[in-house]
């Protein structure tokens, strides 16, 4: 069940990211899977899943800056 948690809650963050940035699903799941992002979002499951939608919005796109300096620099995940 768990696991399954999980899976929703990414499903929900893609798809809300989707809107909020205008574009398609699968775009905001290539762009969440290039920088780390559904990791990030399975890792920290619990604190992330506690916010509301706009936060995780504003924290996602902190999370893919801060992964585009580290690809920029050469920094490895």
């Amino acid at each position: 069940m768990k696991n399954k948690n999980k899976a929703d809650f990414v499903s929900f963050c893609i798809e809300e990211y989707a809107t909020a940035r205008g574009i398609t699903g699968v775009e905001a799941f290539d762009y969440f899977k290039r920088y780390g992002v559904i990791q990030y979002l399975i890792d920290f499951y619990n604190p992330l899943n506690t916010q509301g939608t706009e936060w995780l919005i504003e924290e996602i796109d902190e999370y893919v800056s801060h992964a585009k300096r580290e690809e920029n620099e050469g920094i490895s995940r």
